[in-house]
């Protein structure tokens, strides 16, 4: 407030001077009365001081207005770039992880729909799989339930995708190859059931529908699935 009241010019110094008297009145009363302890006296007192102090403030911000309209000229481009990075990170952020997520939200309802609405939880599968294309789940889960309620081009579309994102799945493999039975293509049935047994050879089901294959009675999907399930 001092500083002000010297560098102002003459209105400036005239209303810096007029403002420091409520303070130096409040000062010295109150350095032998209560008159500080009332807050009616002491905010008008500290407001004068705010008032005086704001004046030396006003011509310092002159200066640093236009120092920071030349910051403002440097860092523009900066702050436009980082607001662009931040908008790609965030839309980057959506995408890897939204996105996942609703593909597992539509496996999770079609789960839950699959005995009661399977042709519904198809759709919701066939979305999943649309939504995260380097998930097997959607698809191999369509196929096995496209086997179940007796739709073998289906299932064949379903498992024929899983095999292309996972080409190391005995299970899809095996679907397929049911699935292509049930359909009398057995020449199919049978590469399908050898490239699934060559996955995974422990697996009885696949050498029960391979042998079962050469004979007029091949293995049923709905049997093969029943079969799958008591093993899990």
């Amino acid at each position: 407030a001092l500083a002000a009241r010297r560098r102002a010019g003459p209105l400036g110094r005239a209303v810096a001077g007029a403002a420091l008297l409520p303070l130096a009145v409040w000062t010295i009363h109150g350095s032998v009365d209560w008159f500080w302890e009332f807050p009616a006296l002491t905010g008008p007192a500290l407001g004068f001081l705010g008032m005086a102090t704001a004046l030396e403030r006003a011509k310092a911000s002159k200066a640093a207005v236009a120092r920071a309209a030349a910051r403002a000229d440097r860092t523009r481009i900066a702050r436009v770039a980082l607001a662009v990075a931040a908008m790609l990170a965030v839309g980057a952020a959506a995408l890897t992880l939204g996105i996942p997520y609703l593909a597992v939200r539509e496996t999770a309802q079609a789960s839950a729909i699959s005995a009661s609405d399977p042709a519904a939880a198809l759709r919701d599968l066939a979305r999943a799989a649309r939504l995260n294309p380097l998930s097997v789940d959607p698809a191999l889960d369509g196929g096995v339930l496209a086997l179940r309620i007796g739709r073998y081009g289906e299932a064949e579309q379903r498992f024929r995708q899983a095999i292309t994102r996972e080409p190391g799945g005995w299970e899809a493999w095996l679907g397929d190859g049911l699935a292509a039975s049930a359909l009398g293509n057995r020449s199919r049935a049978r590469h399908d059931f050898l490239v699934s047994r060559s996955i995974n050879g422990l697996q009885r089901v696949t050498s029960q529908a391979l042998a079962r294959l050469r004979t007029r009675s091949p293995l049923p999907p709905a049997e093969a699935l029943r079969e799958l399930a008591q093993q899990l």
